[in-house]
């Protein structure tokens, strides 16, 4: 074996990269700078690859959940769901009565983080226990 790690392909950001070093032949500039540069010309093209082939799910899609088989046996150990949207609306709300010359600016924030929530957790797809949802809670 020669201590280089097994070339991976057919993963977007592997194969980004590797068509940029490539593209570079043989050429490698004598400085730092530019040397960091073409680096990072590779790490763009690599993070560029994977935000197109990337698509997240949308609120409540099952999608990332962990089988339903092994969401029984993991649910004594979860907390309830409180999303991080709602939790920082939250946050928000009780900023405001502390900072009036910012409540109305932190009430909208409020609001704006209540309609970014989630509403399940992707693993479990427990419900978000805020007070802000109106339908009823499931336990898995």
């Amino acid at each position: 074996m020669s201590g280089h790690p097994p070339i991976r392909t057919g993963v977007p950001a592997y194969d980004a990269v590797y068509r940029h070093i490539r593209d570079l032949g043989d050429h490698m500039p004598p400085d730092t700078v530019h040397r960091n540069a073409m680096i990072w010309r590779g790490v763009q093209a690599a993070v560029e690859a994977m935000q197109a082939t990337y698509t997240p799910p949308p609120p409540g899609s099952d999608r990332d959940a962990l089988p339903e088989h092994l969401r029984g046996l993991i649910w004594p150990h979860m907390r309830p769901y409180l999303s991080t949207a709602c939790e920082t609306a939250d946050a928000c709300r009780l900023a405001a009565a502390e900072y009036p010359e910012y409540a109305d600016e932190l009430r909208a924030w409020e609001t704006r983080e209540h309609a970014a929530c989630r509403v399940t957790r992707k693993q479990d797809m427990a419900s978000c226990d805020c007070r802000c949802h109106t339908t009823p809670k499931e336990t898995p």
